[in-house]
């Protein structure tokens, strides 16, 4: 009896480690189990800023979020900045980022700076005086990235950064995340107070936490597209009209493009307490700030 219960237990595990080895994700296909971490390349794109003055700050704000991981872990930040045949090196960067992301990886584009209309429902973003790189190029290259299953952020913070989106009917897809600063017939605005541009401002306070339906908790820290969009449109359009009034003419929607329940960000804990010191403090001194505001209704724009 014992031999045959010694018999038992030893055919029992051997079954039992047999049924952990096909659950295994090792034992799968090598191409698919040699791959242990996805891998994340940002890259900023600091564009042509004359008449600007906060569009390297908003370079420096969007690499803080890099940084510290607010969109995922991210393993190389590349910076274009003031470089020569700056055109052609972005070019041949992205090429090479063909051949080095895969299945499961991301990438995130930041621009910053001067946008205009192109025409043929086209924005074109100026790298520098001479240069520009127009929308309808950054979307081709990341539609193709997206056929091998990489997933990529584009954010721009310029003048008609939406307008190729307005006309072309973008269709949202979960490989893509699109989030542009305006429509295409409103300019991007930076604002002496907060010393950023609008659109990167609030997707920081976004990103940090502000924009989550419900307090950030451990168990609720993922910010989805839909949030940030519903975040982004109340909170820019209530500081418009707090700064510069009901002009029309300075109003600015942003355009997101992408599924809705896509995560977008990861916020961090603790956040800062809602209704305590921060707050009313804060809102002191948005109103001194309000005050003094008063005597200047003009925003600078990004428009080229």
């Amino acid at each position: 009896m014992k031999k045959l219960n010694y018999l038992g237990i030893l055919i029992s595990f051997i079954s039992l480690c047999s049924l952990q080895i096909k659950a295994n994700p090792w034992t799968e296909s090598q191409s698919e189990s040699l791959k242990l971490e996805a891998k994340t390349i940002a890259v900023l794109l600091k564009g042509y800023s004359e008449g600007l003055d906060y569009t390297g700050k908003d370079i420096k704000s969007m690499k803080t979020l890099l940084k510290k991981d607010y969109f995922g872990s991210v393993d190389e930040i590349e910076e274009f900045i003031g470089q020569n045949n700056r055109v052609k090196d972005f070019k041949n960067y992205l090429k090479s980022l063909d051949k080095r992301l895969s299945k499961g990886d991301k990438l995130i584009i930041f621009y910053a700076g001067h946008g205009s209309e192109l025409g043929n429902n086209d924005t074109e973003l100026l790298l520098s005086q001479n240069e520009a790189i127009s929308m309808s190029f950054l979307v081709s290259t990341l539609e193709k990235l997206a056929k091998k299953k990489i997933k990529s952020l584009l954010i721009v913070d310029a003048c008609a950064s939406g307008l190729y989106f307005d006309k072309n009917k973008v269709k949202a897809r979960a490989e893509i995340i699109y989030i542009m600063s305006s429509t295409s017939s409103q300019v991007a605005i930076e604002n002496k107070r907060i010393k950023n541009g609008l659109l990167t401002q609030f997707l920081s306070d976004a990103v940090k936490g502000e924009a989550n339906i419900g307090r950030v908790t451990k168990e609720n820290r993922e910010i989805t597209v839909t949030e940030v969009e519903k975040f982004l449109k109340k909170r820019m359009e209530k500081f418009i009209k707090k700064q510069y009034g009901k002009k029309a003419k300075y109003f600015q929607i942003p355009v997101i493009v992408g599924k809705g329940d896509e995560l977008l960000a990861t916020s961090k804990i603790p956040v800062r307490p809602q209704k305590g010191l921060w707050f009313w403090s804060d809102k002191l001194f948005q109103w001194v700030e309000g005050i003094q505001i008063e005597t200047d209704k003009s925003p600078d724009t990004k428009n080229n």
